[in-house]
């Protein structure tokens, strides 16, 4: 598990590194939270097997500026949030664990999930996609 790093613009924020290759992911700082904080806007729903989205409904999520997530208007505590530590083919992704579920919020949006994606952490199941600021 790492935590920021020391310094100004930093929180003690948990980064669970157990499920990341080896030395991919850190603990954001507070300045790079800072960034990826504000409301997304996306679809509910559910993956086909042929890998047709299935939208059941709208969904908000919300980054709080502390790290916490705010789903459909419930508060959920967030148990990790790790960032890339270089950007990749989405970006630079980071990465929130709550409840039972996740959500993935890039610094850059994609043209087919949006800019944030997961699944709820209402159920563990349905799927958040297409995220928008």
């Amino acid at each position: 598990v790492a935590t920021a790093p020391a310094g100004a613009g930093t929180q003690a924020l948990s980064c669970n590194t157990a499920g990341y290759v080896a030395d991919a992911v850190e603990a954001p700082t507070e300045l790079q939270l800072a960034a990826y904080a504000g409301r997304y806007h996306g679809n509910e729903g559910s993956y086909a097997a042929s890998g047709a989205f299935n939208r059941f409904g709208t969904a908000d999520l919300v980054i709080a500026g502390d790290g916490q997530l705010i789903y459909k208007g419930a508060e959920y505590e967030t148990t990790s949030v790790c960032i890339d530590k270089a950007a990749g083919g989405q970006g630079k992704v980071m990465y929130f664990e709550s409840g039972a579920g996740h959500c993935d919020v890039s610094d850059r949006a994609d043209p087919k999930v949006g800019q944030a994606w997961g699944v709820s952490p209402l159920d563990g199941a349905t799927v958040f996609t297409g995220g928008r600021r």
